[in-house]
This record gives structure tokens, C-alpha cells and sequence, in this order.
């Protein structure tokens, strides 16, 4: 139950009680492929770090790290209204650090 709960999180209480035995069984089933994934991962990263990789074999190894990562995304502005659907209360101010007067 603990390799599950580390792999695919959640409560464990839901592990035991609330999801269905084939959907524990089918995550079950995935832990051997995610944990040779994880191991040559660290394999990787592991002869990267030591300097045990050559340099094109190092940089198409820190190419796809960066992939997994959502490195190669680019960044999206900030918008009052996204920003408000998070929480964060944004006021607009002018150059001299007032708000405009709106009258």
C-alpha cells in the first residue's frame, strides 16, 4: 500500500475502502514499469552528475530530464483574471503608485 500511495499519492484510507479492487490492482500492476523508469532516471542522472556521461550523451540526457520537467514550455503571462481564479486580489496602479481616480 505504501509503494502505491508513493507513486500515485492520495489518502490511505481511500486505498483500502473507497477506490475499486481493479483500479488498485491496475496501479499495482504499474509499479514494476514505474519503478525500473525511476531507477534508470536515477541511473542517469546519477553518471551525470559524477561526470561519467559523455558531453552529447549529457546534453541529450539533460534534454529529456527537461522535457519530463515542462522545462521547454514557455511561460504564460500573468493576467488579473488568472490571477483573481488563484485568489491573489490584484489593484492597478498608475506610474506615480496611486490608483487612478475613476470619476
Amino acid at each position: 500500500m505504501a509503494r502505491l500511495q508513493r507513486f500515485y499519492g492520495g489518502n490511505p484510507r481511500d486505498w483500502l475502502e473507497t477506490l475499486p479492487l481493479a483500479l488498485v490492482r491496475a496501479f499495482a500492476r504499474m509499479l514494476p514499469r514505474l519503478e525500473a523508469e525511476e531507477t534508470l532516471r536515477n541511473w542517469g542522472t546519477g553518471s551525470l552528475a559524477a561526470g561519467l556521461v559523455k558531453p552529447h550523451e549529457a546534453r541529450r540526457l539533460r534534454s529529456q530530464l527537461s522535457r519530463a520537467a515542462g522545462g521547454n514550455r514557455k511561460p504564460v503571462p500573468a493576467t488579473p483574471q488568472g490571477l483573481a481564479m488563484i485568489g491573489v486580489a490584484v489593484t492597478i496602479v498608475g506610474p506615480d503608485g496611486k490608483e487612478p481616480s475613476h470619476g
